[in-house]
């Protein structure tokens, strides 16, 4: 696959790594969102409920439950995070605002 290099499914299917910030960045994000920095989409997944498993050795993996190979019937499950009451425990954030 074309975007191997910046971007895979780890094997078990409910983790995802981006090999590669830059490229993935360059090549895959701009055909799905809007442009930012690396680190603002770190921030996007974090609200989205994202966990990151890996940080500081230049690779960095993601997993939600809700987020799987195979298994777009759970992304409708997903809800955004609000920011303002996060430590408090997760809320669906504010769509209109």
């Amino acid at each position: 696959r074309k975007n191997d290099e910046a971007v895979a499914w780890l094997p078990d299917g409910k983790s995802f790594v981006i090999i590669d910030s830059f490229k993935f960045m360059r090549e895959v994000y701009p055909y799905s969102f809007k442009e930012c920095k690396y680190e603002s989409f770190v921030r996007k997944l974090n609200q989205w409920g994202f966990t990151r498993l890996t940080s500081g050795s230049g690779v960095d993996c993601f997993s939600h439950k809700y987020f799987q190979r195979d298994r777009i019937d759970l992304v409708m499950e997903m809800r955004c995070l609000d920011w303002r009451v996060r430590r408090r425990g997760p809320r669906t954030c504010d769509r209109e605002g």
